[in-house]
């Protein structure tokens, strides 16, 4: 019943991310692909294996099955991998007790099974089974009372630490002696549970020194369990002392926000999962006050966080949270303690571990940013922000949210099972008659949770698209246990959007309207596109710039592009059809020059055949001049508006004939690179040709933002030229900002110089690496090339300044425009803040303004000096 695996599995988070396809059909490949086994059959039978014929003839020497089963081999198990997999298969399935329903008790069979096959592999494998311990603290913090109680169970008795000996004989040759012979020295004797505790105190520091700090609170809270054991194994004198040495760094005078906050979070952690242990209640209260001096000292400007001042108040901050935890007297009864701890044998005296004083590391480095988070359950089904439970509780689901990133399935079922974790009465049962008070809901809190996390300020901690994938699988396991909360949340933050009022409780700027439609589209697609579209049919009546209205078009213009237009349409009420939010055509290409009753239809009609038969730029060119000629002489059109008029046609010609698929405009662009760039030789000509982009794609807006990035990409445009088309589209003095792709645009721009930035600092630091590993006097080429390198980094820097500069003043000069209509003003203001909130940093470094907006950024920058 307590067998230790040996075979690799699929329930952990990190190591063994890739979920197995032992449940499939046997035609399954792992490709996606169904009847290989069938074919792999075939060619078995196949003389040598080969899939040409006997020994590779009459058909050639494919080699396929050969080379099918060394990829498919399986991986060679390591010594951790071992010790990994056991730890986190390890109390899955040990048997309750008759009287209760939960399985967080550790039964003292299984607690002997663990211990034996550590204390057998001691020896041998003792840097693997530390570093194992290390991942299971930190990649499994739900099962920490189970750890605790194997820690106790392997101090109970002394082991001994049989270490091979060494000797050189007088010919230097080594020989290596069994120590377990009577004639050797007398083993020593260790105690394997304090031995792991103590390289737990060191990755302590450890994971501080690599600014992780929620493997650092991970391990202060277990840190926190072993003190209160029965018979502890650290001392609480010297875990206070830790925190201690934490508090004085939170005391240090000019201490960076992002610094501060990370050790408050530790503190407030350790000061929670200790009470109720023997520490000096004196210090600790001294702690609590260093902390609420602290918050009541810390300033965060909030002009970033939303439009509506009831909104930018109501954001929570974690950090006052935390602290305002501090003051529940409420007992704590959501930590779970193991039974068995009690019913252990006594064995021999020993001395508890002396923590050590922490440290901060030194220099410049990113702490990270504790970002804001939404409230979407008012009532009680959620444990308070400022209590003692509700702060275990909702880091203890915000811990396994970002610890099962790399695999969501695994992450789910481990939320969804949480109950069998904690203690009976912490949650209110999934389903049946209750026996307990409680009124929490395990669901409404992991549901809130991950969309807190996702709606966070400035930004979430994992890619968006994880929560709404996490969500789905929780759905796919618990249809009737999530969906509930998921369609409440969905109706809150719907209802929210465009709320003016200042006590509003909750208002998603535009940045959040744009997650809320990428993160719920993606989510009915999942589901047949199947949601009460009826509930919003009164809104489809609001003005097209309403973020309600926005939001609903953005979420069926996604949903076209994740499924089919038909489908969409008919998944749609009529109501949806008569106000036009549903197209009456699929989204396509818009050809000008198309009809034949266009003046210029015969000159775009003859360079189209031209790029069909793919004749080359140098005759294309010559045809276009020609065309410039006629316009000038024969339409009366000046030489600049007939130069922008053949730049026009070129791209739309192009464009037309790369409109069956993304590949294909990929493949006219590369050929007629050399073309395009000619064309591109001043800023109005390039300006021409994103007017161009965006009017030929004007009914299929993702395309405007896949053609532009490759206009950017192949330098066909510059930076600057896109920042231009964004403020002065179609040459209107105010264009409209309720389209969202226009946001991703700007900020896929600012993005990809940034990269290039960041690509140009990595490529000077391995040049001055190799060129001091060097030992050449004068010139050299490597010398030549990390100069070269340098210039291009300092090229690039400036083009990222002048990029940000051109952007903090174009969003100053345009919210200073009052002819805007209110919901033009709010979607312009919003993407303001976001870019403010998004690149804080380079605007620090580039930008000299005095707008409410820089200013703000510059503050959210300076906070981890």
């Amino acid at each position: 019943m307590y067998n230790i695996p040996t075979g690799p599995s699929y329930s952990t988070p990190n190591s063994y991310g890739k979920r197995y396809r032992d449940d499939e059909d046997d035609s399954y490949d792992g490709s996606g692909r169904s009847g290989y086994r069938r074919r792999r059959d075939d060619y078995e039978n196949s003389p040598s294996g080969y899939r040409g014929g006997r020994a590779g003839r009459r058909g050639g020497r494919g080699g396929f099955h050969r080379d099918r089963q060394s990829q498919n081999a399986a991986p060679v198990q390591t010594s951790l991998d071992r010790f990994k997999e056991a730890f986190f298969a390890w109390a899955a399935d040990i048997p309750h007790e008759e009287d209760t329903n939960t399985i967080y008790r550790v039964d003292l069979a299984g607690l002997k099974a663990m211990r034996s096959f550590i204390e057998r592999e001691w020896t041998p494998s003792r840097p693997d089974i530390l570093l194992a311990f290390r991942h299971a603290i930190t990649e499994q913090p739900h099962k920490a009372p189970h750890f605790a109680a194997l820690l106790a169970m392997l101090t109970i008795d002394p082991l001994l630490d049989i270490k091979p000996l060494v000797s050189v004989s007088a010919g230097d040759t080594v020989q290596i002696l069994n120590a377990t012979q009577k004639d050797l020295l007398e083993p020593a004797r260790v105690m394997v549970g304090l031995t792991i505790v103590e390289d737990l105190g060191k990755f302590l520091q450890d994971s501080i020194d690599a600014l992780d700090f929620r493997s650092a609170r991970l391990v202060i809270q277990f840190l926190a369990i072993l003190s209160k054991l029965p018979r502890p194994l650290v001392t609480a004198d010297s875990f206070l002392s830790t925190l201690n040495s934490l508090a004085a760094i939170v005391s240090t005078p000019g201490l960076g926000i992002r610094q501060g906050d990370q050790c408050v979070r530790l503190l407030v952690a350790g000061l929670i999962h200790s009470e109720g242990g023997a520490s000096n209640e004196a210090k600790r209260s001294e702690i609590v006050a260093t902390l609420r001096h602290y918050v009541s000292k810390r300033k965060v400007d909030r002009t970033l966080l939303s439009a509506s001042p009831g909104a930018t108040q109501q954001l929570r901050d974690p950090i006052v949270d935390a602290v305002e935890a501090l003051q529940d007297k409420t007992p704590i009864t959501c930590l779970a303690e193991s039974s068995v701890l009690s019913s252990m044998e006594a064995g021999q005296p020993f001395k508890p571990i002396e923590l050590q004083a922490v440290t901060l590391p030194s220099g410049p480095h990113d702490f990270g940013f504790v970002a804001f988070q939404h409230t979407l359950f008012d009532d009680e089904s959620v444990p308070s922000r400022t209590s003692k439970a509700g702060f275990i509780l909702r880091n203890l689901v915000s811990d396994l949210i970002a610890i099962f990133d790399p695999n969501r399935k695994i992450g789910a079922r481990t939320l969804l099972d949480l109950r069998q974790w904690l203690p009976d009465g912490v949650f209110k049962p999934a389903s049946g008659p209750s026996d307990t008070d409680s009124v929490l809901s395990l669901e409404n809190l992991i549901v809130e949770s991950v969309l807190a996390q996702l709606f966070a300020l400035p930004a979430p901690e994992h890619t968006e698209t994880y929560f709404g994938s996490l969500l789905v699988e929780m759905c796919i396991l618990a249809p009737a246990l999530v969906a509930p909360p998921i369609g409440k949340c969905v109706r809150k933050l719907f209802n929210s959007l465009g709320a003016q009022d200042a006590s509003s409780a909750l208002s998603l700027d535009a940045e959040g309207v744009r997650r809320f439609a990428l993160w719920f589209s993606q989510h009915v697609s999942n589901f047949n596109f199947q949601w009460k579209w009826a509930d919003w049919q009164n809104d489809l009546l609001l003005p097209d710039s309403h973020p309600k209205r926005v939001l609903i078009d953005q979420l069926i213009s996604l949903e076209v592009r994740l499924s089919y237009f038909d489908r969409i349409k008919l998944s749609l009420p009529e109501a949806y059809h008569a106000v036009g939010v549903m197209a009456e055509g699929a989204p396509g290409s818009n050809f000008e020059y198309e009809q034949p009753d266009h003046p210029n239809h015969v000159f775009a009609d003859i360079v189209v055949g031209d790029m069909r038969n793919r004749a080359p730029p140098h005759e294309i060119l010559e045809k276009l001049s020609r065309l410039q000629e006629v316009l000038i002489a024969e339409q009366g059109q000046e030489e600049l508006e007939a130069e922008l008029r053949k730049c026009d046609l070129a791209v739309e010609c192009l464009l037309e004939i790369g409109s069956r698929s993304f590949s294909h405009t990929l493949n006219i662009v590369e050929r007629y690179l050399e073309l395009l760039r000619q064309l591109s030789h001043s800023p109005q000509t390039r300006m021409a040709m994103l007017r161009t982009i965006a009017k030929f794609w004007r009914r299929h807006p993702h395309y405007i933002f896949i053609v532009m990035d490759k206009f950017l990409q192949y330098r066909i445009v510059t930076p600057a030229d896109i920042v231009a088309w964004v403020f002065e589209r179609d040459g209107a003095p105010d264009p409209t900002w309720h389209h969202i792709v226009v946001w991703d645009i700007l900020r896929a721009t600012i993005e990809k110089v940034r990269a290039r930035v960041i690509a140009a600092e990595k490529r000077v630091k391995e040049l001055k690496s190799i060129s001091n590993s060097m030992e050449v006097d004068g010139p050299h080429a490597a010398v030549e090339e990390l100069q070269q390198a340098e210039k291009n980094l300092k090229l690039f820097e400036e083009n990222e300044a002048q990029v940000m500069r051109d952007c903090a003043t174009r969003f100053a000069k345009a919210t200073d425009n009052v002819t805007l209509d209110e919901w033009q003003s709010w979607w312009l203001d919003g993407w303001y803040r976001q870019f403010a909130r998004q690149f804080s940093k380079e605007i620090t470094h580039a930008v000299d303004s005095t707008d409410k907006y820089i200013v703000a950024a510059k503050q959210w920058a300076h906070m981890s000096a």
